[in-house]
């Protein structure tokens, strides 16, 4: 974008607070002075650099710009009540936000569980398993596309929901209440990573407040019916849980027997309660 506006500037000129050196000059009909800047001379350079801080100043959430992407979530979990009605006047479109937010924290969870599995194992009452590489790669893409297939589903039933509840169906505004709301609970899938912190991963529940909050500013549903309209939203959630749960323990079965036959299987000790271990693996 920066390079088309650089070879056919807008209208719109550029503020600048006082002219540069070079236009004095050229106004006093003299050759303008050359600039060396980390050893590359300046002119049009320096025009294209100015192009370039005002686009990137336009992007919502771009390097540069007047709030970054980090900074809006970090003002979300903050003060959710100030930010919503600031994330509800952005222009930010379902598949900006869905790349540049759903994409890369949705792995966040999935990735940490995996590394959990391979690095510690898991393990209860006497009783540690280990995933195999193949069963732990297959189970982190299944949850990882599930996660994803999940703010597609909940972002839809959101859209329709709201003139149930006196709102306003807007797919643009649904998507967006739904993939900020979920940031609080991809960010505390890193709690997965550790098990000595693993039970800090009910910190994503705040997601629960998030879409509660951000219902009336971005779906306009009255207060009244704010409850409402996340208690069927988030049962919404739940049943699609409990609808994909079969498939995605018969896809990472496959995958599982798959390993086996390469090699790659699956890991189980039994701890004796008089001492020892039982490796069902050696069996």
């Amino acid at each position: 974008w920066a390079i088309a506006r650089f070879i056919a500037p807008a209208p719109r000129p550029i503020k600048r607070a006082a002219p540069s050196a070079g236009e004095k000059h050229a106004e006093a009909g003299q050759a303008a002075p050359t600039v060396v800047l980390c050893g590359n001379k300046t002119g049009p350079l320096q025009h294209f650099a100015e192009l370039v801080n005002q686009t990137m100043a336009e992007i919502p959430g771009a390097p540069g710009g007047g709030t970054s992407l980090v900074g809006r979530i970090k003002s979300l979990i903050m003060k959710p009540l100030e930010t919503w009605p600031v994330i509800a006047a952005e222009r930010d479109t379902p598949g900006d936000l869905f790349v540049r937010l759903a994409i890369p924290l949705a792995a966040i969870g999935p990735v940490g569980q995996f590394l959990h599995g391979q690095l510690f194992g898991y393990g209860a009452f006497g009783v540690s398993y280990t995933p195999s590489l193949v069963t732990g790669i297959a189970t982190m893409v299944i949850s990882y596309l599930l996660a994803l297939a999940s703010v597609v589903v909940l972002g839809l039933i959101a859209d329709w929901l709201a003139p149930k509840f006196e709102g306003k169906a807007s797919r643009s505004a649904a998507f967006k209440l739904v993939i900020y709301a979920m940031t609080a609970a991809w960010l505390a899938g890193i709690f997965q990573l550790i098990p000595w912190f693993g039970f800090l991963g009910i910190l994503g529940l705040y997601s629960l407040y998030l879409l509660y909050t951000g219902v009336t500013p971005l779906m306009k549903v009255p207060t009244a019916k704010a409850a409402g309209f996340t208690a069927v939203t988030v049962l919404a959630g739940f049943v699609f849980m409990l609808v994909t749960a079969p498939i995605t323990a018969a896809v990472t079965g496959l995958f599982g027997l798959a390993g086996s036959t390469i090699g790659s299987t699956d890991e189980v000790k039994i701890k004796l309660p008089g001492g020892g271990t039982i490796d069902t693996g050696k069996i």
